[in-house]
This record gives structure tokens, C-alpha cells and sequence, in this order.
């Protein structure tokens, strides 16, 4: 018979300030008292409170300044719903998807695309493979942050076979205001069908880290996205989303049998 061993006092401890604080006894930004006074508090030395601060900081709950101390993250997640996103009924004209799927959470919240980048470059595999292009085929690229306030709150990099992009404004330092999908059906011309998605969480880059201002411990959520217009291809993109920030939601309809 095997024998239960107990759970580590740092662990009961990251369980009880957990608890407190998804009650809502420490708000967003409230500050959590200091390690001495939390080891006093649980009978434990400080190296089992640092233990219990650590793992709640890498779950996103909290957060460290030097100096100051341990403070309560903003918890307010976004949703990205991968079916509702690609209904453009659902929303206001001249809106994109991004501004809908903030709007639902934040619907006075300010924001904003930032086109970073447009150029052509090898397809990397993964981008290939979607677009049914060999490896290191030329693509266009375009590289953009979303925006909500002063927070990153997404990465994209999409890619286009270089005999769409050419010629249009996919190929261009210059933003499609309601976003690609109006501009590949209303100004290309074409009817999008259907899109995949697949989805992947992992730790971020250097790069991501830095440029969506990620804290330490927090993970990404990866959703390659594949748009087609019949059984074309016409866009491989992968979105970036700070683990702590968004939520994936997704509704498939359920066949039935006889």
C-alpha cells in the first residue's frame, strides 16, 4: 500500500493566499503583506513564502517590483472565440475582429493596430505547410501589436503567397482599416469559407517577452489561423496572446446520426 505524501507546507500556503485573493480579499493592484510578515502569519520560515510567491507569480496572479513589494494583477481576461470572430454580421461596420472581441469585455477601452513591418521573406514550415507552398518559397509578411490602452495585448504575423499580396495593399506599409478579412472579400473580391485554427502553449521568446511586456512565468497561447476561399489558402497567421490576458472559446456544431 502506498503512502500519501503530505503537501509541502510552501504549496499549502501558495493554496490559502490563492483562495484570499480569488475572493477578492487583495483587489487588482493591492498590495500582499511583506514575506515576514506572511511567514509569522503561517508559522513557516521565509524561504517556503518565497516558494509560495513564486508559484503564484508564475500563474499571473501577482506580481513582484523591486523595492516595493508583491502586488495583485489586473485579472480582466479577453476572449478570442474562434468561430464567432469570422461572422462579420456580428459586427459594427468598419470593425474589425480585435475591436469586437475587446468591445465585448471593455467596451469603452481604447485601441489600436500598429503595423510594424511588411516584406518578403523565405515562408518559414509552418506558414508553408498551411499555404501549401514549399519551404522557403517566398511569402509576404506583415507584422503587427494590438493594442488596448498602453498594453500589448497581441502579436500577429500573417503570411500571403506572393501572387496575392503583389500588387495590393497586403504587400504595403499600410493598414486595412477594418481589418483583412473586409479587405480579401470587399476590395479583392474574394468569399472567404471556412478557417482552421491550432492551438499551442508555451513559454515565450526573448523578442515576445519583450514586446508584449510579458512578467516572468507567464506563457503564451499560439493560434495558427488558416483562411480559405474555397480550398485556397489564402492566409497562414499566427497570433501571439499573453497567456494571463485572454481566454480561447470555441462552438462547433454537433452532428447527429440517423
Amino acid at each position: 500500500m502506498s503512502v500519501v505524501e503530505p503537501e509541502p507546507k510552501w504549496r499549502q500556503i501558495a493554496h490559502l493566499l490563492r483562495s484570499v485573493i480569488v475572493a477578492g480579499e487583495y483587489g487588482p493592484g493591492a498590495a500582499l503583506p511583506g514575506e515576514a510578515v506572511l511567514a509569522e502569519r503561517y508559522g513557516v520560515k521565509r524561504p517556503a513564502i518565497r516558494q509560495a510567491l513564486a508559484l503564484l507569480q508564475a500563474e499571473g496572479l501577482i506580481y513582484a517590483e523591486h523595492g516595493r513589494g508583491t502586488f495583485v494583477r489586473e485579472r480582466r481576461q479577453l476572449l478570442h472565440h474562434g468561430t464567432a470572430r469570422y461572422d462579420r454580421t456580428g459586427r459594427a461596420p468598419g470593425q474589425s475582429a480585435f475591436e469586437a472581441e475587446v468591445g465585448r469585455v471593455e467596451p469603452t477601452a481604447p485601441t489600436r493596430r500598429e503595423l510594424t513591418a511588411v516584406e518578403e521573406v523565405p515562408a518559414p514550415l509552418e506558414a508553408a505547410t498551411r499555404l501549401g507552398l514549399a519551404e522557403d518559397e517566398p511569402v509576404v509578411v506583415r507584422r503587427h501589436v494590438f493594442w488596448l490602452g498602453e498594453d500589448p495585448v497581441q502579436l500577429l504575423l500573417a503570411y500571403y503567397p506572393v501572387n496575392l499580396a503583389r500588387g495590393t495593399t497586403l504587400a504595403e506599409v499600410k493598414s486595412t482599416p477594418s481589418g483583412v478579412h473586409a479587405y480579401l472579400e470587399d476590395e479583392l473580391g474574394y468569399r472567404l469559407t471556412r478557417a482552421a485554427e491550432d492551438v499551442e502553449a508555451r513559454m515565450p521568446t526573448p523578442d515576445e517577452t519583450q514586446l508584449l511586456r510579458l512578467l516572468p512565468g507567464v506563457p503564451v497561447l499560439g493560434v495558427w489561423r488558416t483562411r480559405y476561399a474555397g480550398e485556397r489558402p489564402l492566409e497562414a497567421a499566427l497570433q501571439l496572446f499573453p497567456g494571463d490576458r485572454w481566454r480561447l472559446g470555441y462552438e462547433t456544431p454537433i452532428g447527429r446520426r440517423g
